[in-house]
């Protein structure tokens, strides 16, 4: 998410002028539902956000 659009990026992989600040796990039932949690977020305005999925722990 980035100014509250979704945007598709082509990897998993981040470049070099990208750094991660900090994650939030959620639960949601698919990365649809994930997003749109993700649109709620305050730091939306201020920040660009990845919603990605993890392999579950069993």
């Amino acid at each position: 998410m980035k100014n509250k659009e979704e945007v598709v990026s082509d990897g998993p992989f981040m470049e070099v002028k990208e750094m991660i600040g900090g994650y939030v796990i959620i639960s949601a039932s698919d990365i649809n539902e994930a997003t749109e949690i993700a649109r709620t977020c305050p730091l939306l305005d201020h920040f660009q956000l990845e919603v990605r999925k993890l392999k579950a722990m069993n």
